[in-house]
């Protein structure tokens, strides 16, 4: 089994991020903590993570 690529993992985030915010069933704040429990990242990993998927959205001007 070939581990997975960095650009494989994040895509994989973003879309289960996508899935979070689309359900409407939780604060997004608390996205860091739902990727830790279903991914194997770390507190830091995680927070990195939701901040890299929260740039992909337009700012409002």
């Amino acid at each position: 089994i070939e581990p997975i690529k960095k650009d494989e993992m994040l895509e994989t985030v973003f879309s289960f991020l996508d899935d979070v915010r689309e359900s409407g069933l939780v604060n997004m704040f608390a996205a860091p903590r739902i990727l830790q429990e279903n991914f194997p990242m770390t507190k830091e990993q995680a927070k990195f993570a939701f901040e890299l998927w929260t740039k992909t959205f337009p700012r409002d001007e």
